[in-house]
């Protein structure tokens, strides 16, 4: 995060009108970053329009950078070997995204 040689745990859920849940399980314990991506033409990218703005997104803790994604300690957050982490993420749709 947003280091690509680091390790990475990834899922996919179809939108929904409302919530969408993910869940990952067997994590060991440590610090983590959520990134969420509201991606419309289901080709498991962040892809940015012909303006320069990216599709919906959004960070763990709903953290936020300023022309760029927050940095780890702010999006990040703890787990326990013994404990269940939930994480709600709004996406942030900028003006002029579809």
């Amino acid at each position: 995060y947003p280091d690509k040689d680091a390790p990475f745990v990834g899922g996919f859920r179809r939108a929904t009108v409302g919530t969408v849940g993910l869940t990952f399980g067997d994590l060991p314990a440590g610090r983590y970053a959520l990134v969420a991506v509201h991606d419309e033409n289901l080709n498991r990218e962040l892809d940015i329009n012909r303006l320069g703005v990216p599709q919906g997104f959004g960070f763990s803790n709903n953290s936020v950078g300023l022309f760029e994604p927050p940095g780890f300690a702010d999006a990040s957050f703890e787990t326990k070997t013994d404990g269940e982490v939930t994480q709600s993420i709004r996406l942030i749709y900028l003006p002029g995204s579809s």
